[in-house]
């Protein structure tokens, strides 16, 4: 069975980074000076090491605690990017206003390296762009990707995003939730069912969204129970 893949573009978690971390002994030293200091320690998915720790320069340490509520007000945000294409942040602004119609407003800031930031007020509207499109701006395609800590634009390179995968022709009684994302992790990385395919009210085809990883030959035929 072919699976065809139609654009609906996100996330590169590979811009996901993290340091290696210390070793037991030297996590126990650190919090030990740490409370001598009154000062938690909590290194949390950022872990430091020996290295950074004794840098020439000065090492800011950010607690567990602290990460949370700096992080908090940018769960529901996207990080996008029109490939190909430099557009100015107000005709970008009201594009897209005028493209996702969102129940409430949203707020677009400009980043480096012609990345930007869109910061939702509910999760329907953050929902409902991150699993819409494709997008398409002067006939390039728009890249969003869902916001990660440590976001740095000079460092990222769009290597995954989301797309709508369709099974054609797939036996009806595989139209269902648990089994297609089984499928879809043989393509990558299952996000979600169609609301229509998972009520087996459209028999045609099943669709999937999946975060594929695009520096990979995409899967193109898949063999189901002996048939391909």
């Amino acid at each position: 069975m072919k699976s065809n893949p139609s654009a609906e573009i996100s996330t590169p978690d590979s811009s996901r980074w993290t340091t290696p971390a210390v070793t037991p002994s030297q996590a126990w030293t650190e919090r030990r000076e740490s409370a001598a200091k009154g000062t938690a320690i909590d290194s949390d998915d950022d872990k430091m090491t020996e290295e950074c720790l004794r840098s020439e320069y000065p090492v800011i340490l950010v607690s567990k605690e602290e990460k949370e509520r700096l992080r908090r007000p940018w769960r529901r945000s996207l990080i996008i990017k029109l490939l190909g294409r430099t557009v100015g942040y107000n005709f970008l602004l009201q594009r897209l206003q005028r493209m996702w119609r969102t129940d409430a407003s949203f707020d677009l800031i400009s980043l480096d390296q012609d990345y930007f930031l869109v910061r939702f007020e509910n999760l329907k509207d953050y929902e409902s762009v991150k699993f819409g499109g494709p997008y398409m701006v002067f006939g390039h395609y728009l890249v969003s990707q869902e916001w990660v800590p440590n976001f740095v634009p000079k460092n990222n390179k769009v290597r995954k995003m989301l797309v709508w995968i369709r099974f054609p022709a797939l036996p009806i009684e595989y139209f269902d939730d648990i089994f297609l994302k089984r499928i879809g992790t043989q393509i990558g990385r299952p996000i979600k069912v169609d609301t229509t395919t998972s009520l087996a009210s459209k028999g045609r085809f099943a669709r999937v969204c999946v975060e594929v990883d695009i520096t990979k030959p995409l899967v193109s035929k898949f063999v189901l129970d002996f048939q391909e």
